[in-house]
C-alpha cells in the first residue's frame, strides 16, 4: 500500500491549477508501473476513487479510476461517471459501456435510464436499438410506441399491444398511442371487451369498466355491464329478483354477486345461493368458489353453521386459507370439538401448528393421556409450536440438540467464486456498497439450486455478511445451523441498548432477527428503516426524546443511532402495555392503537390463543417469530431466563383484570 500512496501523494501537493493538470496527466502515465497489484490494494484505490467523486474532485477521480481497469468492479466507476453526465453522454460511450457490462445489475440500471431518456428525447430508432425486455410499464409502452412510429418490428405487433390492454387497471398515459391503434385497427371484438371489463371488475375498477362498456357492439352487454356494476353495489336487492336469463354473462354477473354479498352477510348468500344453483346452469368451478368463499366468510364472520359448511366441502376445496380461518373462530368460540373434527376430517392439518391446537382440544376435552403424547413428540422440535408443547410439559426447548453446522463441499464453494455475479457482490461488499452488493447477490442466487444456495449461504457467513447468509440458508430451507441464523453480532452496542431501558438482550436480539436478520441498511416497502425497523417519523420523534441528533434521514441507519432509539421505542411500547411482551411487540410491528384494540376485542382468552387471533397475517406471524427467536437467542447467550420471556409465563389469563399478560 505504501507503493499507491507514494503515487498518489504528489498530486495533493500541488496548488496551481496548471500544474495539477500536469501532474495529472503524470500520475496517469505513472499509474501504469505503479498499479494497484493485490485485491487489498485495488479495493483501497477504489474507495479512493469513489470518495474523489462524491468529492467532485474530477482529475483526482480519473486518475484513480484509470488504475483499476482488471479490478472486477472497476466498471463501476465509469458507470457513475457516465449516469452522472447521461444527459450530455454520447451514444457511442453508452452503447460501448453496455456491449461490455450491460449484463451487471448496474448495466441494467443504466440501460433503463438511457431509454427513459432516448424516449423523452423521441429518438425512436435509437430507442429500439437499444431496447432490451424490460419489467417497467412505461418502457414496454414507450416501444410499442417506437415500433408504431418507426415501422419497424410489426410482427405480431398487436398481439404485443393486446398483452399490454388487457388487464384489469388503467395503464399509464404513454401507452394511449399503442392503444388509439388497436381501436383504429379494430382489433378489439366484444369477447376481448368483456374480458378486460371483467378483469377490471374484479379489481373493482368500476369506472374503468363503464369507459370500456363504449367498445362494446352488442347493446345488450352494454346493459349487462349497466347491471355488474349495480350488483357491486346492491348485491342483495338484485339477488331478490331471480329473473335472470340463464345466459353465460349474466351467470358471471350472479357469481360476482353472490361473492359480494357473501363478504357483508354470509347467511343471505348462503340462502340465496340454495335457490339459484337450481334454477341456473353454473359450471362447477362456480359452485366451488361460491361454496368455498361461503364457507371461509362463514369462519370469518363466526357464523354457527361454520363447521358444519367447512366439513362438507369438497376436500379439494379446503386450502390453507380456509383452514386458519376455521381454526381462528373455533379457538374464538373455544370450540374444541370443530377443531378436532377438522382433524379427523380434512386435509392440511398435520402441520406442527394444529398438531398443538388439536392436543389443546384433547386436553381441553379431559382426554389427557392422548393431548400429553402429542404435546411429547411437538416438544422435541424446533418451532414456536414446539415450544409451547415443551411449556406445557415442563421440558427445556430443543434448541442445542437440533443444531448441525452448514457444510458446503470446497469444490462446490470455489465454483461459486468463480461466478462473476458472486465475485462482483463481493466486492462490494467489501468496498461497503451494500446496495450493489446486494443487488448482484440477488441475481445470482435467482438461479440456485439448493445445493448452491447453501454453499451460498456458507459464504456469506464466512464474509460476516448476516442477512444474505440467513436468507439464502432460508431459501434453501437449511434451518439447522444456529450459528448461521442466529448470530450474535453487534453485541455491545446491542447490550448498551438494552441496559440503558432496562430490556432483556435476548427479547431485543430476537426482535431484531425478526425485523431485519441483521440487515443494517434494511427498508421495508412502508418505509421503515436500519436494524431496528424504524419509521422515520418514528425516530425523529424519538430522537428528539432521547436528545439524539440526526442531521439527515440516513443517520436513522446507523447502527448505535437505530439501536437506541429502537430499544427506546420498545422500552416505551412495554410500559404502555404494562410489561406484556406479546401486546408490546404487536405494538412495534403494528403500532399501540390496533394492540389496544385486539386486546380489547379479546379480553379474556388465554395468550396463546389470543395470539392465534391476531387479525393481520404479519404481525400474527411476527409476535410468534419473536418469542420463538427470543428463546433462541437466550440459548446462544448461554443463558435461560425463567421471567417473563419464557412462554409459559405469558401465556396466562389474568382472572382479575380479565387481559392478556
Amino acid at each position: 500500500m505504501t507503493k499507491i500512496k507514494f503515487c498518489i501523494l504528489p498530486y495533493f501537493l500541488v496548488n496551481n491549477l496548471y500544474l495539477k493538470l500536469i501532474l495529472g496527466i503524470f500520475l496517469g502515465i505513472l499509474f501504469v508501473t505503479c498499479h494497484a497489484n493485490t485485491l487489498a490494494q485495488q479495493r483501497q484505490v477504489f474507495q479512493q476513487a469513489y470518495q474523489a467523486f462524491l468529492q467532485k474532485d474530477e482529475i483526482q477521480f480519473q486518475i484513480l479510476r484509470k488504475a483499476l481497469k482488471n479490478y472486477s468492479i472497476g466498471y463501476y466507476l465509469e458507470f457513475i461517471d457516465l449516469e452522472k453526465n447521461l444527459r450530455t453522454a454520447t451514444t457511442f460511450n453508452v452503447e460501448q459501456f453496455l456491449k461490455k457490462y450491460g449484463d451487471t445489475q448496474v448495466g441494467h440500471r443504466l440501460r433503463r435510464q438511457w431509454l427513459y431518456l432516448l424516449a423523452k428525447r423521441k429518438d425512436w430508432q435509437y430507442f429500439l436499438n437499444f431496447y432490451t425486455p424490460q419489467s417497467h410499464k412505461y418502457l414496454q409502452c414507450y416501444q410499442l410506441k417506437a415500433r408504431l412510429e418507426t415501422g419497424r418490428q410489426q410482427t405480431n405487433l398487436v398481439q404485443d399491444i393486446l398483452k399490454m390492454w388487457l388487464v384489469g387497471h388503467s395503464q399509464p398515459k404513454v401507452c394511449d398511442p399503442a392503444f388509439d391503434y388497436l381501436y383504429k385497427k379494430d382489433a378489439l371484438n366484444d369477447d376481448i371487451v368483456w374480458q378486460r371489463i371483467r378483469l377490471a371488475m374484479e379489481k373493482k375498477k368500476l369506472g374503468l369498466a363503464k369507459y370500456l362498456a363504449k367498445y362494446l357492439q352488442n347493446k345488450s352487454y352494454k346493459q349487462l355491464v349497466l347491471n355488474w356494476q349495480t350488483m357491486h353495489k346492491s348485491p342483495a336487492k338484485l339477488l331478490k329478483k331471480a329473473d335472470y336469463l340463464d345466459t353465460s354473462k349474466e351467470r358471471e354477473i350472479l357469481v360476482y354477486g353472490f361473492k359480494r354479498l357473501a363478504k357483508k352477510q354470509v347467511w343471505q348468500a348462503y340462502e340465496f345461493w340454495q335457490i339459484y344453483q337450481k334454477k341456473y346452469v353454473f359450471s362447477q368451478q362456480q359452485k366451488n368458489e361460491i361454496n368455498q368463499l361461503i364457507a371461509l366468510k362463514a369462519a370469518n364472520q363466526n357464523n354457527l353453521n361454520y363447521a358444519t359448511w367447512i366439513t362438507q366441502l369438497n376436500k379439494k376445496l379446503v386450502d390453507e386459507k380456509l383452514l386458519r380461518a376455521g381454526l381462528r373462530t373455533a379457538l374464538k368460540r373455544k370450540d374444541w370439538h370443530s377443531i378436532l373434527a377438522f382433524v379427523r376430517k380434512l386435509p392440511g392439518t398435520n402441520t406442527l401448528q394444529w398438531q398443538y391446537w388439536q392436543a389443546r382440544a384433547l386436553e381441553a376435552t379431559n382426554k389427557k393421556q392422548q393431548a400429553k403424547k402429542i404435546y411429547q413428540k411437538l416438544a422435541k422440535e424446533r418451532d414456536y409450536y414446539g415450544f409451547l408443547a415443551a411449556d406445557k410439559l415442563g421440558l427445556v426447548y430443543n434448541i442445542r440438540k437440533t443444531h448441525r453446522t452448514l457444510k458446503a463441499p470446497k469444490k462446490l464453494q470455489r465454483q461459486l467464486l468463480n461466478n462473476k455475479r458472486i465475485i462482483r457482490a463481493q466486492e462490494f461488499f467489501y468496498v461497503d456498497l451494500k446496495r450493489e452488493a446486494r443487488s448482484e447477490w440477488q441475481a445470482a442466487i435467482n438461479k440456485f439450486n439448493k445445493e448452491q444456495l447453501k454453499a451460498a449461504a456458507v459464504l456469506a457467513h464466512q464474509w460476516q455478511w448476516h442477512d444474505r447468509a440467513i436468507f439464502a440458508a432460508g431459501k434453501a430451507k437449511a434451518f439447522d445451523d444456529m450459528n448461521l441464523r442466529f448470530p450474535i453480532v453487534y453485541r455491545k452496542k446491542i447490550e448498551a441498548g438494552a441496559k440503558i431501558h432496562d430490556l432483556d438482550i435476548a427479547w431485543v436480539y430476537g426482535l431484531i432477527r425478526q425485523e431485519s436478520a441483521f440487515w443494517v441498511d434494511a427498508g421495508s416497502h412502508a418505509g421503515a428503516m436500519g436494524l431496528m425497523q424504524l419509521m422515520p417519523a418514528t425516530a425523529r420523534n424519538v430522537a428528539r426524546q432521547i436528545d439524539l441528533k440526526l442531521p439527515n434521514k440516513q443517520a436513522i441507519l446507523d447502527i448505535e443511532n437505530n439501536i437506541q432509539m429502537g430499544t427506546y421505542y420498545l422500552r416505551k411500547m412495554f410500559d404502555m402495555f404494562e410489561g406484556n411482551h406479546i401486546l408490546a411487540e404487536a405494538a412495534y410491528n403494528a403500532g399501540p392503537g390496533r394492540a389496544k384494540r385486539w386486546a380489547k376485542a379479546n379480553p379474556c382468552l388465554p395468550a396463546d390463543i389470543w395470539i392465534e387471533l391476531i387479525p393481520f397475517n404479519e404481525t400474527r406471524n411476527y409476535v410468534r417469530s419473536v418469542s420463538l427467536y427470543t428463546s433462541i437467542f437466550e440459548a446462544r447467550l448461554g443463558y435461560r431466563k425463567v421471567g417473563p420471556l419464557k412462554i409459559s409465563r405469558i401465556h396466562e389469563e389474568d382472572s382479575e383484570e380479565c387481559r392478556v399478560e
